[in-house]
């Protein structure tokens, strides 16, 4: 995942806010229908050049706004007899997988089963503690302020496929990582790292002497009706077609060790869903557990009014908090945002690692009347 800087705001120029102070007028009311929708988005797309969308082969926008929700499919997927995506289609989610891995770590809270206060070193075999790394607690990890860094140092080295880069790194390469890591002196501060949720995974099986894609399914897909949602990677030709910058086809990742961090596959009509129940307390079960991982841990280094949370990033604004999330692989790019207090969200995916980032977020803040809370909750 690359800065949260570059993935929200690089692409949010001048002319991209005037153009959606021209969209977020009167006429974006709930009871406007998907037709109408659509050609806002049409209009926002053509007049806003610098997203390129035009060179990405397919991608899918969801919207949900109060009990309302729109989806669209655009481009050419080259991978499905020609056809658009669609709300049933299947992406790699990369680093949107975070959010998932925390809402799980939060209900095994909820379940006693797991403490965000405890020590990872507790969490894991003998033979892999790190002694230096005595006072690391795994809220540390869920909130990037483990001190650990990105990636595990020498990881290029064990790379045998350039475009598949965790297929040949195992669980036990990690925790040798991890055991042999010698930290900074100093405060831990935010710094986002892969390796946090990859550790998270190994210690989360090695508690509950369960595998990870497991509880996964059990504790979170299942119960929210994830139908199309999952971890695998024999169902990894379910997947539409990924595709480089340069527009090749690209394999789908594997994930040996690093599946909590990287390795969620899912469809827009799943996002959407799971985007809904952690709009609303009152959605699913879940819903009240799911939206604790919404709880800002820790100022990080983008900005002052950018906060990590549990899985999430958060966005202060001066109406509204903005939850945000992006993902990308080598063929796929993924988004999620959503606002509680206007109970408005906006996924888009793409099968293309062009960057898609800057749609949604301007989407999101088109629907949300260009940020004016007032409008918003009149409407």
């Amino acid at each position: 995942m690359n800065r949260l800087s570059n993935f929200i705001f690089q692409q949010i120029t001048i002319r991209s806010l005037l153009l959606c102070l021209l969209l977020s007028g009167a006429t974006l009311c709930l009871a406007q229908g998907q037709e109408k929708m659509a050609k806002e988005i049409k209009k926002l797309i053509k007049l806003e050049p610098s997203l390129k969308l035009d060179e990405i082969p397919g991608y899918v926008v969801g919207i949900v706004r109060k009990d309302s929700t729109y989806t669209y499919s655009y481009g050419d997927t080259q991978a499905i007899n020609g056809s658009q995506p669609n709300p049933q289609s299947i992406f790699e989610l990369g680093g949107l997988t975070k959010i998932f891995t925390a809402s799980l770590l939060e209900v095994l809270v909820s379940e006693n089963q797991i403490h965000l206060d405890a020590k990872l070193n507790s969490y894991l075999p003998t033979p892999y503690r790190n002694p230096r790394l005595e006072h690391l607690c795994l809220i540390d990890l869920v909130g990037h302020s483990s001190g650990l860094p990105k990636m595990p140092t020498e990881f290029g080295a064990q790379e045998t496929e350039p475009n598949n880069p965790y297929s040949n790194y195992s669980k036990e390469d990690l925790a040798k990582f991890y055991r042999d890591f010698i930290p900074e002196q100093g405060e831990a501060r935010y710094s986002y790292s892969h390796v946090n949720y990859a550790l998270l995974e190994i210690a989360i099986e090695f508690k509950l002497q369960k595998s990870f894609e497991e509880l996964m399914n059990e504790k979170i897909l299942i119960p929210l009706g994830l139908e199309k949602s999952f971890m695998r990677t024999k169902d990894s030709l379910q997947l539409i077609q990924g595709h480089s910058i340069g527009g090749q086809m690209s394999k789908p990742w594997n994930f040996p060790s690093f599946a909590g961090s990287e390795g969620m596959k899912s469809c827009l009509e799943d996002l959407i869903r799971f985007a809904q129940v952690n709009l609303s307390p009152t959605a699913h079960q879940l819903s009240p557990i799911l939206q604790k991982t919404h709880a800002q841990l820790k100022v990080t280094d983008y900005s002052k009014k950018v906060f990590a949370a549990k899985g999430w990033h958060v966005l202060h604004r001066k109406n509204f908090n903005i939850l945000i999330h992006t993902g990308n692989t080598s063929g796929f790019r993924a988004f999620l945002g959503i606002i509680p207090e206007t109970q408005t969200a906006v996924v888009v995916l793409s099968n293309s690692k062009r960057a898609t980032g800057g749609l949604g977020f301007l989407l999101l803040r088109m629907i949300n009347y260009n940020w004016n809370k007032r409008k918003a909750k009149r409407k």
